[in-house]
């Protein structure tokens, strides 16, 4: 977006339009991605490979997983991680369906003038 004419109407914005753009604000906040601080609580096998991934780099610990290697506990941290990306998925895909609705929204109101 880029204006065009800078003015007291263009720099003023209506509470209601306000009000919108936090709880998008509050909608991405939530998004944010809680990065592990420690290891504890992950199996032996799991910290190995958690170690072996974040010296090539690489932050999905799993990846390289075979499915039958996986211990119970690695599965369920495995369905917790899923769950997780499928709720902020549901956030962040809400979010930018009402960013882009606001900024077509914003843009025919700018092409009517």
């Amino acid at each position: 977006m880029f204006i065009l004419d800078v003015n007291a109407r263009s720099l003023s914005m209506e509470e209601t339009e306000f009000q919108k753009h936090m709880e998008s604000a509050r909608l991405v906040t939530q998004i944010s991605v809680a990065s592990p601080s420690s290891s504890q609580g992950l199996p032996t096998s799991a910290m190995a490979r958690k170690e072996e991934a974040d010296l090539a780099g690489s932050k999905f610990p799993f990846m390289d997983s075979e499915t039958e290697s996986l211990s119970p506990e690695e599965v369920k941290q495995l369905h917790d991680l899923y769950r997780q990306v499928v709720s902020r998925y549901t956030l962040l895909s809400k979010a930018l369906t009402k960013l882009s609705i606001d900024e077509d929204q914003l843009l025919s109101s700018v092409d009517d003038s």
